[in-house]
Parts: structure tokens; sequence; C-alpha cells
């Protein structure tokens, strides 16, 4: 019965990733994003430096997407982000105030590529 049930859970989920990721990408492509450093984070609101030394404070929802080192993170972990870790920030194109995704970067040296 598992043998026959198997090739089948594998498809459906193989089908999901295929969905799913046209529907990140263009997620990103409706998002416009900076970088610069971690000033604070609490769990609701982001605090951070742009290159020109210029702080931005971004408000978290339960839809933004964490993600640390390239994989997705909790509230929890990113409250222990360091000031001056290195941060991404994408902001919704046509409402600035909607903070679409953070990536923080602690052992990796770049962010991935857009």
């Amino acid at each position: 019965m598992v043998n026959r049930v198997l090739p089948f859970v594998l498809l459906a989920l193989a089908v999901a990733l295929f969905v799913s990721a046209p529907a990140l990408a263009e997620a990103e492509k409706n998002a416009t994003n900076h970088t610069g450093t971690v000033v604070s984070f609490d769990g609701k609101k982001l605090i951070m430096k742009d290159k020109d030394d210029k702080e931005h404070t971004h408000n978290i929802t339960d839809k933004t997407v964490l993600m640390l080192d390239n994989k997705k993170a909790d509230v929890s972990t990113f409250k222990t982000l360091k000031e001056g870790t290195k941060i991404r920030v994408w902001l919704d194109k046509d409402d600035k105030t909607v903070v679409r995704k953070i990536e923080a970067l602690d052992k990796e040296t770049d962010f991935p590529k857009k």
C-alpha cells in the first residue's frame, strides 16, 4: 500500500514546489529593497541604518518573511541580531509601509541574487 501511495505524495510535493516558486519570485518583483544595518529589533519594529547612516523604522507583521543566512527564521531568532548586522528590507512597491521580507546576514557574507 505504501509503495503505491508514495509516488503520488512525491508528485504532489513536486507540484506544490513548482507552483510556489513563481509566486515567491512574483512577490519580490512587486517589491523594492534597500540594505543597511540593524540598530534594534523588538519583534514588532525594526530600526535600521541605511548606507548614508539615515535611520528607518519598519513595522513587522505576521506576513513579513524573516530570513537569516538565506534560511527562513522566526521572530525570536531575529531578536538576537546584534547591532550592525547587515540586512536587506523588501517593501511593497505600492505601499512602502508594508514590509514583505527582511533578510539578515550572520554567518553568510552576501545576500542571494535577486
